[in-house]
């Protein structure tokens, strides 16, 4: 078929064995969250037997009176960006942050770009969610140098052809030309 983008896993890795046999069912890459801040020495682990470059960290952030603050799902509650985390970025052991706005999730519009200029963050490539269904806000995203993609969800489920539409309005010479097949007119037989 020629998809060139990597198959991704993520949730319920707590150890590199966990990691392991992800990849070894397919996947090219993991994505951790609550492990970077429960056993950041697992995470070290990982790296150490899959390589950095299949590990994606996986942030919920927001800010709270200007500090960066990570929001953990399973408490509810809002911490600081540990020095552990900041210490697996600089040790380059994880090679792209998928950075949630987990307070504009759902909303066209809502992204907090200053989220991606967070000195904590600095070092791996980011890739931005949440809040993103507008592709103006889409484009100033991705036109930052740390950006390596903007991840998009609900916009793309409700509309034939919303991710192309979604491309095309983005005008953007850092993504592919959006392709798509009209079902009423594509000869099935070639």
């Amino acid at each position: 078929i020629g998809i060139s983008t990597p198959f991704v896993y993520g949730g319920g890795i707590r150890h590199e064995h966990d990691a392991i046999s992800a990849i070894q069912k397919g996947a090219d890459r993991i994505s951790l969250n609550n492990i970077l801040f429960e056993r950041p020495d697992a995470v070290r682990k990982i790296a150490h037997c899959l390589g950095s470059q299949a590990i994606i960290g996986s942030l919920p952030l927001h800010r709270i009176d200007g500090v960066l603050k990570h929001y953990n799902y399973v408490t509810k509650k809002s911490d600081d960006i540990s020095r552990e985390i900041v210490r697996l970025l600089e040790d380059n052991l994880i090679s792209e942050l998928l950075i949630s706005d987990w307070l504009n999730e759902g909303s066209l519009d809502g992204f907090d770009i200053d989220l991606l200029k967070a000195k904590e963050l600095l070092g791996p490539k980011l890739i931005a969610f949440g809040g993103l269904g507008d592709p103006l806000v889409g484009k100033k995203v991705i036109g930052l140098s740390n950006v390596s993609a903007v991840a998009v969800g609900n916009p793309f489920s409700y509309k034939e052809h919303a991710i192309q539409t979604y491309s095309n309005q983005l005008k953007t010479d850092c993504l592919r030309s959006p392709y798509f097949r009209d079902e009423r007119t594509y000869d099935w037989n070639q």
